[in-house]
């Protein structure tokens, strides 16, 4: 059974909360990606699910008594409450596409209630989320467990080769499954974990590599995508990995190098883990220790990376890779390809994206500045050839 959400309230009949709608919108996308990407590693009842659910069912409490219900579609490129299209920006967008491709695959396209919704369905609401595996699911939820007042915008749609979605979906998914990683990733090294999960991470950069081949130029346009704060990180190992793969492809890498430059650009800045959390976001000067802490952030990188099993020639190269991106070419030690390519590309996403002690630069300037006061820092021959692979940035 489909829930129509023609049903709601008309959001342009009251102009007095388009605003509380659009920032309850936005909130309610950052719950369910909350909700998604916990999903993948913990049980429904874990505490870490108490943030998103107090702020989706505190969003629909407040509609519900502003409008009258609350409806929440997941539409293939925007997000609507009550009907109102929700403005996104580049990160909002792109937060959209990972929660889209998570919850149309399992039937699920929206949320609507008419009344505050109980703890018990929002709790229900996480399992079916991370695992939608009901075969007779409805709008109810699981027949077996049935919602009691939150309802689901449901569709199911024949089973679909991957292989034929457009290029545009299957970039936007990779994309975002990549960001989703590299944050999962950090996370788990901040808990304690004591290996990463490569395999997940070969078959995220083995796509990107796929597309880059198919859809070069769509390929590179994702990495205009930015985002600050504590979704930096995650934003900025995708954005690394890829410039490195079509930087790879411009310089003529073969197909498995390009692979290489893509797992290290994704593990580059694991070592961050380490640092407190206040640290990486400070907005003021840094004291001479913080620098310090820092600096030794890539080599908790190195480690983090070699602690697989059985540590290989492209282990070793992932870690070296992950560890000379920070270095200075003019330094005492030798940096290898990956390294070399790694620095030119991690220093471009991160001018060009605004941190806690700056605003971006534009794409002119972030260039400039790679050439005259950064310079020393990279191979004289890359960066000639640098600006060529980002120039449909500009």
């Amino acid at each position: 059974m489909n829930t129509q959400l023609g049903r709601g309230l008309d959001a342009t009949a009251n102009g007095s909360t388009r605003e509380r709608r659009q920032d309850l919108g936005v909130r309610a996308l950052g719950a369910l990606h909350g909700i998604l990407r916990n999903g993948r590693v913990h049980g429904a009842a874990n505490g870490v699910f108490d943030g998103p659910l107090a702020t989706l069912g505190v969003g629909i409490l407040e509609l519900v008594r502003d409008d009258g219900s609350f409806e929440l579609q997941i539409a293939p490129d925007a997000l609507f409450l009550n009907r109102q299209q929700i403005r996104l920006d580049s990160a909002g967008n792109a937060l959209l596409g990972l929660v889209r491709a998570e919850t149309a695959g399992r039937g699920i396209h929206g949320i609507a209630a008419r009344e505050a919704v109980p703890a018990s369905d929002l709790r229900a609401l996480v399992s079916l989320l991370s695992t939608g595996t009901a075969s007779s699911m409805s709008e109810h939820g699981d027949p077996a467990n049935p919602l009691a007042s939150l309802r689901l915008v449901i569709q199911r749609a024949a089973v679909q080769d991957p292989l034929a979605r457009s290029h545009d979906t299957r970039l936007t998914d990779c994309y975002g499954h990549a960001v989703l990683f590299v944050d999962q990733t950090l996370l788990q090294l901040r808990a304690g974990a004591q290996a990463i999960p490569v395999w997940a991470a070969s078959r995220v950069v083995q796509d990107f590599v796929e597309l880059q081949r198919e859809a070069p130029l769509r390929f590179l346009q994702l990495a205009r995508t930015k985002a600050g704060g504590a979704a930096y990180w995650g934003y900025h190992g995708a954005n690394v990995a890829v410039l490195s793969i079509a930087f790879g492809a411009r310089i003529g890498m073969a197909k498995r190098r390009r692979h290489d430059l893509g797992m290290a650009a994704l593990f580059h800045d694991v070592g961050l883990a380490a640092l407190p959390i206040d640290l990486l976001h400070k907005d003021t000067p840094l004291s001479q220790p913080e620098v310090a802490a820092i600096k030794a952030a890539p080599l908790f990188a190195a480690r983090a990376l070699l602690r697989e099993r059985d540590v290989h020639a492209a282990a070793l190269e992932r870690a070296q890779g992950a560890f000379e991106c920070h270095l200075d070419v003019s330094g005492a030690v030798p940096i290898g390809a990956v390294g070399r390519v790694l620095a030119i590309c991690e220093a471009y996403d991160a001018l060009t994206t605004t941190r806690p002690q700056r605003r971006a630069f534009s794409h002119l300037d972030a260039l400039r500045l790679l050439r005259t006061e950064l310079a020393h820092r990279f191979d004289r021959k890359l960066l000639e050839v640098f600006p060529s692979v980002v120039e449909p940035l500009a």
